[in-house]
């Protein structure tokens, strides 16, 4: 119970900071804190104005130029895994990649399951990182000790 509790912990955080992420990406972020001799409500309006939305333009710059050109499994050689191309090429993951690398971008992880078929095929699901949680070995950011999706009636982490 308490691996449990830690994650739903762990994932309500992310949650939140997803949410900020995501409003600065938006544009909608809160605006800077200002100091007392500047909190007039000319100066509130002059940032509003003066606004500059970048962060959804960096984003999407990247974004649309990055694309996966093939699978390399072997490291000591050249050619790619054509097996692992043709589920790739199959999943429509050519398209739902950049859903996986605009998350990615915007809130610092994203995640793409592997899950298996009756037919025992493989299923390659993109997920939003306030619906996954992981946890790394300890010192370790490559090496994962638990990783989990996580559902919820009342939205996302919420006591339902």
């Amino acid at each position: 119970m308490a691996l449990r509790d830690d994650l739903v912990e762990q994932a309500r955080a992310q949650v939140e900071a997803n949410r900020v992420y995501r409003e600065l990406i938006a544009g909608t972020g809160s605006l800077p804190t200002l100091s007392a001799q500047a909190r007039t409500e000319r100066f509130r309006r002059l940032l509003e104005w003066a606004r500059v939305d970048l962060g959804e333009v960096i984003v999407e710059a990247v974004n649309e130029r990055l694309a996966i050109v093939g699978f390399r499994t072997d490291p000591t050689t050249l050619e790619g895994d054509a097996s692992v191309w043709e589920l790739w090429q199959r999943e429509r993951m050519p398209k739902r990649s950049q859903e996986v690398i605009q998350e990615a971008l915007s809130v610092g992880d994203a995640y793409l399951v592997c899950e298996r078929r009756e037919d025992g095929t493989a299923r390659l699901v993109p997920e939003s990182s306030d619906f996954m949680v992981v946890q790394y070995e300890e010192g370790s950011r490559d090496d994962i000790a638990v990783a989990a999706k996580v559902w919820s009636d009342s939205g996302p982490y919420g006591s339902g």
